[in-house]
């Protein structure tokens, strides 16, 4: 910790590098009251003519940063002082942290606007205030760390960061994207009221090595088209055998539910997949669940705006109806280049794999059973119904 005394002299000295130190010192100053107006707006409200005031000094913040710059590069480029060159590149640091905080606490500002009124978070509000309070109070401690040279008050607010502030605020996010129950969600009023089933959702998030070799659903131009999986006659509780019960056309649930009796085969399935998405070979890929490879694919053709030709007479005991809308689990549909079609083949053998068809310069989508064109549809026709809202009319105009 010599160095922060080292820091805090050069700060009570009176050349340009301790006049870039006060402008630093008085800039976290007025970013920790900028901050507590902040929550304090976001948690009781405020006028919005009061949060845009407050939120343009974050320009005095950005100015004091620009100027603690100009000063200390100006004093080791006039004076020569190589010898406290290590303490002016950590001020500069410093500056550039202090600025951070004032982006976010900005950040704090817009959600405030957004929401005049009071923010209510009962299953966090608790956590959020104990939060608010370490910050404030850590902001305490910072500046009369610096100010009385504390050392053992610096390293202290070091080793309690993560206890005290990090891993508080990772629970609470935890808790807010972990997962959510649906149970009580309408749409509409009246005799049109639709009252979606109780819904179990979950959100999953992982770590991700290198982003540049990711997938998504969008059909790409030059793709083949396989699917990943086997399709089973399993449309129980599907959405199709839902629509058809709710039309009048058919009676129970659509029988067999999807089952998934063998899940280390799916393992070893996804395992080889991602060696292909990480070997940069596949590009394109979404998952078949709700509607199964019919909706799967028209998704796909909506998000690339590109055409599709595709071929539903593969392998397997289901029959049209379950190979079109079925809901076997664990299936995934994936575009591959055409010139990495050999590479892909490779890397997946043994793993249950059926060439589906191709991206097309057409723009609809074709669907084929054998020599059979089973559905035919224009991809702007698709876009247009999948932007455009439920009539609720009933028919009647």
């Amino acid at each position: 910790m010599a160095i922060f005394t080292e820091v805090v002299n050069l700060w009570k000295s009176n050349d340009l590098l301790s006049q870039a130190w006060d402008e630093s010192y008085n800039m976290i100053r007025l970013s920790n009251k900028i901050f507590g107006k902040a929550v304090f707006f976001l948690r009781n409200g405020g006028k919005k003519s009061e949060i845009k005031a407050l939120k343009k000094r974050d320009q005095e913040i950005n100015n004091f940063q620009k100027n603690v710059r100009k000063k200390v590069i100006t004093h080791f480029a006039v004076a020569n002082d190589m010898n406290h060159l290590p303490n002016g590149l950590v001020l500069l640091k410093i500056v550039v942290d202090i600025e951070r905080v004032g982006d976010y606490t900005k950040n704090i500002l817009d959600l405030a606007m957004n929401h005049p009124k009071k923010v209510i978070s009962e299953d966090i509000s608790s956590d959020l205030y104990d939060i608010e309070q370490e910050i404030l109070e850590r902001f305490k401690k910072t500046i009369h760390a610096l100010d009385n040279q504390d050392q053992e008050s610096a390293n202290q607010l070091l080793k309690t960061y993560k206890s005290n502030l990090a891993t508080k605020s990772d629970l609470v996010v935890n808790r807010c994207i972990s997962g959510k129950d649906s149970m009580k969600n309408d749409y509409g009023s009246g005799e049109n009221k639709i009252s979606i089933p109780p819904t179990l959702l979950f959100s999953l998030f992982g770590n991700h090595h290198d982003v540049r070799y990711t997938t998504t659903s969008d059909l790409k131009p030059g793709e083949s088209l396989y699917l990943v999986g086997e399709s089973k006659q399993e449309l129980g509780a599907s959405e199709i055998s839902y629509m058809l019960k709710e039309d009048g056309e058919a009676e129970g649930i659509g029988g067999d539910v999807p089952r998934l009796p063998n899940p280390e085969k799916n393992l070893e399935s996804y395992k080889a997949l991602t060696k292909a998405i990480q070997s940069g070979i596949v590009r394109t890929a979404h998952d078949c669940s709700e509607g199964g490879v019919a909706v799967s694919i028209a998704e796909m053709c909506i998000g690339g705006r590109c055409g599709a030709a595709i071929d539903v007479d593969g392998p397997g005991d289901a029959d049209l109806w379950g190979r079109l809308w079925g809901e076997s689990l664990g299936r995934i549909l994936v575009g591959v280049k055409q010139q990495n079609r050999e590479e892909f083949l490779k890397i997946m053998k043994g793993q249950p794999l059926t060439y589906m068809g191709e991206v097309t310069d057409s723009d609809s989508l074709s669907v084929w059973d054998g020599d059979e064109l089973i559905i035919e549809s224009r991809i702007e026709d698709m876009v247009s119904a999948w932007k455009g809202t439920l009539d609720m009319t009933g028919g009647v105009q």
